[in-house]
Order: structure tokens, then sequence, then C-alpha cells
């Protein structure tokens, strides 16, 4: 029986079969330099994602509440999006946040400059999400903040 010339385990595609159970927990030796999806992931990045996530929803929200209060968009594509749908505002701010954790998560060991690692960008992510909520509240009005920040 002949075989195939090649690592016939294919580690470079995010999407295949073994993607919904997670056999790959770590690179190979042999990849230790390279830039590989791996499919199993500690449960610590769940709960990151879905504070991104959750940080998120907040800052639509409060971004919502701050231009019905006189404030400006400052990210042009975003200020067309609520120019023109609120609801597309919100679902491509959703869609472009999700793909980016989708990505960070799955590539979380890859290095992008010389240290540089996706989990940390992955952190600093939140860290600069967490400063965007506290930035905002200040700037929400009194009788607003308690339904942004429940206090």
């Amino acid at each position: 029986m002949c075989r195939r010339k090649g690592d016939r385990r294919r580690s470079h595609q995010p999407f295949h079969l073994y993607s919904l159970v997670g056999r790959r927990r770590n690179h190979r030796r042999a990849e230790q330099t390279a830039n590989a999806w791996l499919d199993h992931h500690p449960s610590v990045y769940l709960v990151v994602t879905l504070a991104i996530l959750g940080l998120c929803f907040a800052d639509a929200f409060n971004t919502l509440q701050l231009l019905q209060n006189g404030a400006q968009e400052l990210n042009p594509l975003m200020d067309v999006l609520i120019r023109s749908d609120i609801r597309l505002f919100v679902t491509a701010k959703f869609a472009l946040t999700g793909l980016g954790l989708l990505l960070l998560v799955g590539y979380r060991n890859s290095t992008f400059i010389k240290w540089l690692k996706a989990q940390h960008i992955l952190y600093s992510v939140l860290a600069l999400y967490v400063t965007l909520i506290l930035y905002q509240s200040v700037l929400i009005p009194d009788h607003l903040l308690g339904l942004v920040l429940p206090i």
C-alpha cells in the first residue's frame, strides 16, 4: 500500500470535520514555529470571547444613546451604517467583532510580530472594550446611566 507524500493531517484548514469535536489541542513539534489553527481551546477563551461580545453589545447600546444626546460617531464606517440603518449597524458591528474573535481564538498561539501572539491581542481587545465602556459611562448623562451601567 502506498501512502501519499507529506502529512495527511491538514492543520492549516480551520473548518473541517474535526473542528466540531476539537482534536488538535497543541501544535506538533514540527509546527512549533508555524502559524497553525487549533481545534480545542481552553475554557478561558470562551469566557473572554463572551465578555467581549457582551461589551460589544454594551458599546452599540451606549453609542446609540450618546447619538440621541448629540454625540457624533468617530468611526467613518460605523457612521455610514448608523445613518443608513441601525439594524445594519448592529449586525455589522457584531459580525466584524465575531469574525475577529473567531480568528484570534483559532490562531491564538500564532505570532504576528516577533513576540506578539493572537492571544495577547485578544486580551488587549477585552481591556480596550472595558476602557471604552467606562469612558462612555462618563459621557452619558446621569439620568441614562442606570440604563447603561446598572448600579
